[in-house]
Parts: structure tokens; C-alpha cells; sequence
């Protein structure tokens, strides 16, 4: 569904970027350009928005994840507020006056998370914390998660026995 969700986003920042091109031969596009941010921001608030956290929490391994939720927390407000800080020059008719132009900088960002969320984020839809675990302690890749099959008991049997094994 993340990714459902991530490509929508993109093609409506790519889609409103592109409309900004013509703008001045038909003023009556700023209103499609509002209706599509509008769509955009719906989006962002029924997924990615809230989801970013539960992510966070529920993808993070059992023993680092005070530490992801914690290091996620801070980078989402810093990216937050820098996003703050930085729009306002972007629209600003005395500043960049990007206008539409806006959301293809925004695509720069929101392309490159839909790229890692291919590849990186694991589907975690009818598993366990447990099974999880097991999942990142056998460094399965992430696009494998949902088909990759695991007996819970030997498999925690095997890294139990591999971490006694290992010198610290």
C-alpha cells in the first residue's frame, strides 16, 4: 500500500510541475495545479504521513528499536522543519518564484524514497516480532520478506546457537 501511495505522490508532483510550464497561456490550470495538490496531500495524510512512524516501529529490529524509533523521530522533524524553511523561498514570487514549478524539487526527494521503499522497506504485513527478527538476523533481503518462509523454532535454535559460537 506504501508503495501504491509513494508512486500516486510522485506522478501527481510530476503532473503539477508540468502544468506550471502552462500556466501563462491558461490561468484557469492553477486551479487543476490546487485540486491536485490537494490530492497530493490527501495521500501524504492517509499513508505515508502517519504510516512513517508505525514503519519505524514495527521494521526496526526487537533490540534497536528505542534507538530507530529515536533516530527516526529526530530526522523526521529536522526534515520537517528544513522543509518549513525552505518552501516558503521556494513559491516566494520575490524569491526562487518556482511556483508549480515547486513539486519537481520535491520529486528530487520524493523519488529517491520511493526507490528505497522498492528495495528497502520489507513487507511485514502477517508476521510477528519475533519473525521478523529471525527475518533480519538471516539478513534476508527486504523484496523477499513476504515469501520467504521460516520454522520459528529452528531458525531461532540456529542464531541462538551461531551467537554462542561467535566470540564477543
Amino acid at each position: 500500500m506504501v508503495l501504491i501511495f509513494l508512486s500516486l505522490m510522485n506522478i501527481l508532483f510530476i503532473v503539477i510541475g508540468i502544468l506550471d510550464f502552462h500556466v501563462n497561456e491558461h490561468p484557469d490550470l492553477k486551479w487543476v495545479q490546487g485540486g491536485l495538490l490537494l490530492a497530493w496531500l490527501a495521500c501524504f495524510q492517509l499513508n505515508l504521513g502517519p504510516l512513517a512512524f508505525a514503519v519505524a516501529a514495527e521494521v526496526s529490529a526487537s533490540r534497536l528499536r528505542s534507538v530507530t524509533l529515536s533516530l527516526a523521530r529526530n530526522v523526521w522533524n529536522l526534515v520537517f522543519i528544513t522543509s518549513l524553511v525552505v518552501e516558503p523561498y521556494l513559491i516566494n514570487p520575490t524569491e526562487a518564484n518556482l511556483r508549480g514549478k515547486t513539486a519537481l524539487a520535491w520529486l528530487t526527494t520524493s523519488f529517491p524514497l520511493l526507490l528505497w521503499a522498492i528495495f528497502r522497506l520489507p513487507e511485514t504485513k502477517d508476521r510477528t516480532f519475533e519473525e521478523l527478527d529471525v527475518l533480519f538476523e538471516k539478513r534476508v533481503k527486504a523484496w523477499r520478506f513476504k515469501s520467504t518462509h521460516i520454522d520459528l523454532v529452528r531458525d531461532t535454535r540456529q542464531i541462538i546457537t551461531e551467537e554462542t559460537k561467535t566470540p564477543h
